[in-house]
């Protein structure tokens, strides 16, 4: 199955939020401390597709027409 298990992205506004910066440093610190060691780890893709906005994905639908 492709992307079984992805997690969305927080998103640009949080993202760009300065009070956040030190909660997604030490997650991401924490994800690569954990598996530092993993031999079946070859490379780290650490921002898949950086110009992918993904704009509108996490908007409510619009209201239907009839």
């Amino acid at each position: 199955m492709h992307n079984s298990g992805w997690v969305q992205s927080p998103g640009a506004k949080e993202l760009l939020d300065p009070a956040l910066r030190e909660r997604f440093l030490n997650y991401a610190q924490d994800v690569v401390r954990t598996f530092a060691g993993d031999k079946r780890i070859l490379a780290w893709d650490v921002w898949n597709e950086p110009d992918n906005t993904n704009a509108g994905a996490m908007e409510p639908p619009s209201p239907r027409r009839e």
